[in-house]
C-alpha cells in the first residue's frame, strides 16, 4: 500500500533567522518522506537526504518479510535551485527494490561535508537480513572533483557487521562528523547486544568507529 505524503518542509533565511520563507523540495511522486538530514558545504550548497517511503504494509512485523521498500533519496540546493535528486543507492543492484516480499529498507541517514566538499553517508538498513527492525549501520562517501561536482557514491561499507559469536547484532541510527582537515570521519552507531527483536532495544550500546577516509 502507498502511504500519505508525510509533511517534512525546508525553510531558508537570507537575514540571519529573521524571516524565513518555504521552499518547495521536489520528492518524487507516490513517495512519501521522512527522517531528513542536512548539511552546508562550503560553497553555500545544501546537502539534504532523507527516507523516501514507496511501499509500507499497514502493520510491521519485525520476525517475517513485510514487502516495504524505502529508499535512500539525496538531493542539492545550488545557486536557488534543487538539483540531482537520486536515489543515492540506485547504483548498487543489491539495495534496488526486491521482486519477492523482503524488506529492502534504507533509515535514518545522516550526511556531512568536509572542508574539501567531499560528502559522507550513514544510514541503516535491511540489505542483509531482509526484515524491518533487523538493521545494520552502513557509511557511503562522495568525492568532490571540482566545484559544484561530484563522483558518484562509494561501494556501502557497514559499519558494525552482525556477528553472533560476538554478541554484536542488529545496529541502527548512525550519526557522523568530520574533522577539520577531512581526513578522519567519526560515525555514532548503536548496536544490539542479544538478538532481540523490534520497539526500543533495551540491550543496546554505543560505539564510536572512527576511520581515515583518505586511505580508506
Amino acid at each position: 500500500s502507498r502511504v500519505a505524503r508525510e509533511n517534512v518542509k525546508v525553510a531558508l533565511s537570507a537575514d540571519g533567522g529573521a524571516t524565513w520563507i518555504n521552499d518547495h523540495m521536489p520528492v518524487p511522486k507516490g513517495m512519501s518522506m521522512k527522517n531528513p538530514a542536512m548539511d552546508v558545504d562550503g560553497r553555500g550548497n545544501v546537502h539534504i537526504v532523507f527516507t523516501g517511503s514507496v511501499r509500507r504494509p499497514p502493520k510491521w512485523s519485525s520476525s517475517k518479510p513485510n514487502r516495504g521498500y524505502w529508499q535512500l533519496r539525496y538531493i542539492r540546493r545550488e545557486s536557488s535551485q534543487w538539483v540531482d535528486a537520486q536515489d543515492a543507492l540506485a547504483t548498487f543492484s543489491r539495495w534496488r527494490e526486491p521482486a519477492d516480499d523482503s524488506d529492502m529498507l534504507s533509515d535514518w541517514a545522516d550526511i556531512a561535508a568536509d572542508q574539501r566538499g567531499n560528502l559522507h553517508l550513514v544510514w541503516h538498513g535491511t540489505v542483509n537480513t531482509r526484515i524491518y527492525g533487523n538493521d545494520e549501520a552502513f557509511y557511503s562517501s562522495r568525492s568532490a572533483t571540482a566545484e559544484g561536482a561530484w563522483r558518484s557514491w562509494s561501494e556501502p561499507q557497514a559499519l558494525r557487521p552482525i556477528n553472533a559469536a560476538k554478541g554484536e547484532f542488529f545496529s541502527f541510527a548512525p550519526s557522523l562528523s568530520v574533522d577539520d582537515t577531512g581526513n578522519l570521519v567519526v560515525a555514532v552507531v548503536f548496536f544490539d547486544t542479544t538478538r532481540a527483536q523490534a520497539n526500543w532495544r533495551s540491550n543496546s550500546r554505543i560505539i564510536l568507529i572512527i576511520f581515515d577516509y583518505i586511505n580508506s
